[in-house]
């Protein structure tokens, strides 16, 4: 009484088999002629081809990689990187995954979405296998770099601190010749925590030219704390946000080749305020000049100066001028690393007992 269940399977069965087989023939075959389109130059054809072949298999990494060729033959930029991205998801190797990564950030590029083709060729360099692709990628990356007006820099932590407000390490002091010990308030310890911090800086490409080049930016800057139990014990009135220390800053800088003989001579300045506890203490506004000079053996020399005025937000202190000079000397090596070496003296004019001078010197290894 089962045996007209067996023909009826076996004729499911060859039915389904037959299908699949139909269906890979389909594929290949449109695989082939959309290969074949593109070859001859029939943008056109080879993108309706190759959209049918991802349609009919969307987890085929031919399909999807055919048909960012397609697109990117036929102009369609946007369409070519949306294809190479599908393509990079379903690649079942490195080397597929590399050209996947590197065809959508080409594709972003030509689109003039220069931040987007960075993230891409960022993603193809973690794929890369030989140092010929390594090369590739890095000079795909830097061309679109180089190409965005707007570069963005972010940064965050998160660290223990054993001492966030600048306190004092001991509970109680002595003054000089008298033994006794002074009890110092809670406020004025040393208190304990974990450190929070963010900051973003953006810039802007104005204008670009071979002689000039003109840049605006924008940084920010927020610190903030969460004591830690001692702390709270010391101080049970105070929070975190109490010694929170904030910065923003809007700039503009120009550069020009002035001189032939010398290297580019640039002005910038730029404005910002200052926030502590979460209260505006002081407004900034400082202004820069410097020349470069051009030495032998592609070395490099940047003379700066920068004036500074500080303005408090709060009665009490005086306002402060600050008078900058430093000095950089770039050295580039024969193996290509370079070598900076700094010096720079500050002083400070913040009226009655708060003038200062401090100098410094720097090197740092790349």
């Amino acid at each position: 009484m089962h045996r007209p269940f067996y023909p009826l399977a076996l004729a499911i069965i060859c039915i389904n088999v037959a299908a699949f087989a139909h269906a890979q023939t389909s594929a290949s075959v449109l695989q082939t002629n959309a290969e074949a389109a593109l070859i001859s130059g029939d943008t056109d054809k080879a993108v309706r081809l190759s959209q049918t072949l991802s349609e009919t298999a969307p987890d085929s990494f031919a399909g999807a990689f055919l048909l960012a060729l397609s697109q990117d033959a036929a102009g369609n930029d946007v369409a070519a990187a949306k294809a190479a991205a599908q393509a990079y998801r379903v690649a079942p190797t490195q080397a597929d995954k590399l050209r996947a990564a590197q065809l959508a950030g080409t594709a972003w590029f030509k689109a003039g979405a220069f931040a987007r083709a960075e993230v891409w060729f960022r993603r193809a360099a973690n794929h890369i296998q030989t140092e010929d692709e390594a090369r590739a990628v890095v000079l795909a990356f830097q061309r679109a770099q180089e190409a965005n007006p707007l570069s963005v820099q972010l940064s965050g932590w998160a660290a223990p601190s054993d001492n966030v407000n600048n306190g004092a390490d001991n509970a109680t002091f002595q003054l000089e010749g008298i033994p006794f010990d002074f009890i110092l308030p809670p406020e004025r310890r040393a208190l304990s925590g974990t450190e929070f911090a963010a900051g973003a800086q953006l810039n802007y490409r104005l204008s670009q030219s071979d002689r000039q080049r003109t840049t605006a930016g924008a940084n920010v800057f927020w610190r903030s704390y969460v004591l830690s139990e001692t702390s709270r014990n010391i101080l049970p009135d105070a929070d975190g946000s109490d010694f929170a220390l904030g910065v923003a800053e809007i700039s503009l800088a120009h550069e020009r080749q002035i001189f032939e003989f010398l290297g580019p001579s640039g002005i910038s300045g730029s404005v910002g305020r200052f926030w502590y506890g979460g209260s505006p203490v002081w407004d900034y506004a400082a202004l820069s000049v410097q020349q470069g000079f051009v030495l032998p053996d592609n070395n490099k020399l940047t003379l700066r100066a920068t004036k500074t005025q500080q303005t408090p937000l709060f009665a009490g202190p005086s306002g402060v001028d600050i008078m900058d000079v430093d000095a950089t000397l770039i050295r580039t090596l024969s193996n290509g690393d370079t070598l900076q070496l700094s010096l720079a003296h500050s002083y400070s004019d913040g009226g009655f007992e708060n003038n200062f001078s401090e100098y410094q010197i720097g090197a740092r290894y790349d």
